[in-house]
């Protein structure tokens, strides 16, 4: 009978006095089995209680019991409790160095209670399991030492030994942690090899292959590099991009990667379009791959000045803009902040359309936008939910987001107040990811970036959450908060001889891949520091990309 299903004293004494025959159909006129139906419930209270107070003493978090045993341990309160070694996963066991249990002591037994671990559950709430069961099992067999003993006098000594060995093995816990993290942290850095390529050997056809493991960045404002990753990302090579007739600045090129559907064959497409490549005018430009035949080109790669459908009455060759941002959404590029070379006021943004009907038939839409509330530079951008959301940027504590959803004539960017509940408040170009780089995840990470930290010469490197709260009627964004991850350590980033971009990362070129195969991350900043970032270890590590004379 479950105790649930008992009515309350109170209850049945008032269907006494009311009406005595309300009780004999309340136990459906058996009147013979109300004794024995008290009997029952009074006896199964009494021995729940017999078995909280064992429990309590005995301090074994989450034990189960059955029933049969219940009444056993009533008849028994004093009986030694033997624990099914079986029952422990062997990871556990080894864990478990301190408590020494000989073979003849532990016996199948099924009057005592069995401790269930779930040997399902992950390495660290595992570790933390084993060493909660440690303290209770050694704190146990202490107290029937000490009850063998029948002294009191030795309580209070057994107490602090108790007390003395969980400080121990706290300890022993934080060591091990921090030795596992710096041995997993080394392991990354020192399983991948880099190798430099000579000058002569400029990256002239770039394939799929180079797009999909490949991060792109800049040494010096002039000097564009790639890190490809080969040998399933054990090594990776460095080299050049583009040849030097090419003119090319750092806060004015992008280069943009994209996958989409085709709206009219349904055909996924994959272009690259590239801004700025003329070194100081923003016009899209087309990355034309040549022909390969047995690692042997036959055509090279060329860069086109796409063609405009519909040509519109904007003026690309004065769109001089410099230091925005680039963010994808669908078929569509949007150029995001910054400011204008020719001196003019930047009042709006814009946004290119790319329109192809196969890999030969290329071109765009180009749409203005209505500008940002605050004029940004440094800042950063990403979309979740079909809203672009543009954050930081050099003095900027408030963010701005976009309804892509709109058309172009009914965006606007509206103001959404940032909470800051981690020390800094002002970030400038930190990289921004989403979990496992799912664009639909809400799961929204950024590190690096700390103007704060810049200033004081800091180098500690955390990773913050980004935590955007929706309303549930209009569905549309209401606050943002950033937190500081917990349980991931800050990293000790050593910054190189005369740096000066320490920690902050474009956000127009490919400055970060996810690697699926191993659930890491790679980040490249304008140091030329490559960054990768453990989610399952939350470890991160550092390896220089950096070679004089390249």
């Amino acid at each position: 009978m479950m105790l649930e299903e008992v009515p309350r004293y109170s209850d049945l004494m008032k269907f006494v006095k009311d009406d005595p025959t309300k009780l004999k159909q309340l136990f459906l006129n058996n009147e013979n089995q109300f004794d024995q139906m008290i009997e029952e419930v009074n006896s199964c209270i009494k021995n729940k209680l017999d078995l909280q107070n064992i429990a309590k003493s005995i301090n074994v978090p989450d034990m189960q019991l059955k029933m049969g045993q219940q009444t056993n341990l009533k008849q028994q309160p004093q009986q030694p409790q033997s624990i099914r070694t079986a029952q422990i996963p062997i990871n556990l066991r080894k864990q478990m160095e301190v408590i020494k249990i000989e073979d003849e002591e532990i016996k199948d037994d099924d009057h005592h209670p069995i401790i269930l671990i779930s040997s399902e559950q992950q390495s660290q709430q595992s570790t933390n399991a084993a060493k909660i069961y440690e303290f209770n099992i050694e704190e146990r067999l202490i107290m029937q030492q000490t009850n063998k003993n029948g002294g009191k006098k030795n309580f209070s000594m057994k107490e602090n030994q108790v007390n003395q060995r969980k400080r121990d093995i706290k300890i022993q816990y934080k060591n091990k942690k921090q030795q596992s993290g710096k041995n997993s942290q080394s392991k990354v850095q020192e399983e991948l090899e880099i190798i430099f390529n000579s000058k002569d050997r400029t990256m002239r056809h770039m394939d799929d292959e180079f797009f999909e493991y490949s991060l792109i960045y800049f040494d010096g404002s002039i000097n564009l590099y790639y890190i490809m990753f080969i040998e399933g990302w054990q090594q990776a090579t460095i080299g050049d991009i583009f040849t030097d007739q090419l003119k090319k600045h750092r806060d004015t090129l992008g280069i943009v990667d994209m996958e989409y559907l085709n709206d009219k064959t349904f055909k996924n497409m994959q272009v690259q379009i590239i801004f700025g490549i003329n070194k100081c005018f923003i016009e899209p430009q087309l990355y034309v791959r040549g022909k390969s035949l047995k690692d042997k080109i036959i055509q090279e790669d060329q860069i086109v000045v796409l063609e405009e459908d519909n040509a519109s009455n904007f003026d690309h060759k004065n769109h001089q803009r410099a230091e925005y941002v680039l963010e994808v959404y669908k078929n569509e590029i949007l150029m995001i902040g910054g400011n204008m070379r020719n001196g003019k006021e930047l009042r709006f943004e814009m946004s290119y359309q790319i329109i192809s009907n196969d890999e030969n038939d290329v071109k765009y839409q180009s749409h203005q936008l209505a500008g940002l509330n605050f004029k940004r530079i440094n800042h950063s951008a990403f979309v979740v939910k079909d809203h672009l959301f543009v954050l930081f940027g050099e003095g900027q504590t408030y963010g701005e987001y976009m309804d892509l959803s709109k058309p172009n004539k009914k965006r606007k960017f509206t103001k959404i107040q940032i909470y800051f509940e981690i020390d800094e408040n002002i970030f400038e170009k930190p990289i921004i990811f989403q979990h496992q780089d799912d664009p639909k995840s809400q799961d929204i990470y950024f590190i690096g970036g700390s103007f704060k930290q810049k200033r004081s010469g800091n180098t500690k490197l955390s990773l913050n959450k980004i935590i955007i709260t929706w309303d549930k009627y209009t569905l549309y964004p209401q606050t943002i908060v950033i937190q500081k991850v917990p349980d991931v350590c800050d990293f000790n980033y050593i910054p190189p001889q005369n740096h000066s971009r320490c920690l902050e990362f474009s956000q127009r070129l490919k400055s970060k891949l996810y690697n699926k195969e191993c659930d890491l991350w790679y980040f490249m900043d304008d140091e030329q520091q490559l960054i990768t970032y453990d989610p399952k270890n939350k470890i991160f590590s550092q390896k220089c990309c950096k070679q004089k004379g390249i």
